[in-house]
């Protein structure tokens, strides 16, 4: 796993192979696919629904542990601002140390991100929702893109069919504002795939860099190159993610987030949230006509 953007390479396991497959299932029958069109479906989709209910009866045991993953889930909306700075190690197939700082703004409807590989600075991202405006700079190239923002229209029919599902991923209604993208691993966290199985994981309350924090350990299982013991600390109340280890069989970091600055709910400075072009080409957004799927 590298510090990128996006959990590339990631096998989630049952409970995420379930998820993907019912989504597919909802899909079909929403435009009409139903049994008729494939009548081995139904059978399969007998399993599936029976596999959701196993895991929904097994994570109910455990209300403690569903209120913490609900947090982590629905984090970007726990805060007013937030800023930070964390660290992805790797050491797979050779060390690697990425850096991301991010600064959002929930009421002014801004945010930043800045990456860095191997503390060379690669690109910074500008979301402004109230202009519907998104800056890209590539830093290495000294190029910038702007792009307009598109209003996410909130899919009803979808979120009640899903309804059932949502006590282990929470609603879909409420994902992802590009706005909030800014603060990558740590805000709404994709590591929470990690903790469905309630089983896998237990937890004490503490603190983290003088934060309220739950403290999670458990063991990863079925996600291929993640597999083994790992601690994660979570800000008990927005449901940020502090820090994230992964170990190998011989007690060896293999993976890690480590937070190295962050503010919660403090004033942040305007201009973080501005950047020149002085320097810098300007490219025009790529039409999606231009790729060949």
């Amino acid at each position: 796993m590298k510090g990128k953007q996006w959990i590339t390479g990631i096998l989630l396991g049952l409970v995420v192979v379930v998820f993907i497959v019912y989504e597919l299932g909802v899909f079909q029958h929403t435009q009409g696919g139903g049994a008729e069109k494939n009548q081995s479906g139904k059978g399969e989709n007998i399993n599936i629904n029976e596999a959701i209910d196993e895991q929904i009866e097994n994570n109910s045991k455990y209300p403690d542990k569903e209120t913490i993953v609900k947090k982590i889930i629905h984090g970007y909306q726990n805060f007013t601002t937030l800023e930070g700075e964390y660290e992805i190690y790797s050491p797979d197939p050779v060390p690697t140390v990425s850096k991301t700082r991010y600064a959002i703004d929930a009421e002014k409807q801004k945010s930043i991100r800045i990456l860095y590989d191997n503390n060379e600075k690669i690109s910074t991202v500008i979301w402004d929702e109230k202009q519907l405006k998104c800056m890209t700079f590539n830093e290495t190239e000294r190029t910038y893109t702007e792009y307009e923002l598109q209003k996410t229209k909130k899919n009803e029919k979808e979120d009640k069919e899903l309804g059932k599902f949502e006590r282990l991923y929470g609603s879909r209604a409420s994902v992802e504002r590009e706005l909030f993208s800014a603060g990558g691993f740590v805000v709404s966290s994709e590591y929470v795939l990690y903790l469905m199985d309630f089983r896998n994981w237990d937890y004490h309350e503490g603190k983290c860099m003088d934060l309220p924090c739950y403290q999670l350990q458990g063991k990863i299982t079925d996600s291929g190159d993640m597999n083994g013991p790992f601690e994660m600390q979570v800000e008990k109340n927005t449901g940020t993610v502090i820090g994230f280890k992964v170990f190998d069989d011989q007690k060896r970091v293999k993976y890690s987030l480590t937070t190295k600055m962050i503010k919660i709910d403090q004033p942040l400075d305007e201009t973080l949230f501005t950047k020149g072009t002085a320097g810098y080409k300007k490219l025009e957004p790529m039409d999606p006509s231009d790729f060949d799927f």
